[in-house]
């Protein structure tokens, strides 16, 4: 994966990530506006902004299980 790709990538995913805060907050039209905005894809928007926050709670939860890869190993 090149080095630009994965900016992008990083990106998009703190746009998605402000973008489910966002819908706590002011909601899920205005999370939309702001998904939508960013140029994040509608199948995306639609799989965050419906998803039960139980669910999104529990996959939370398996990824600190998960150790990431420190960033410089994949540099």
């Amino acid at each position: 994966m090149e080095i630009e790709e994965r900016r992008q990538n990083r990106l998009m995913s703190e746009y998605v990530q402000y973008g489910v805060s966002l819908m706590y907050v002011a909601g899920v039209a205005e999370a939309r506006r702001y998904l939508t905005c960013r140029g994040v894809p509608a199948a995306v928007m639609q799989r965050v902004l419906s998803t039960a926050p139980a669910c999104r709670r529990q996959c939370a939860q398996a990824y600190r299980v998960i150790k990431p890869i420190p960033y410089a190993v994949l540099a």
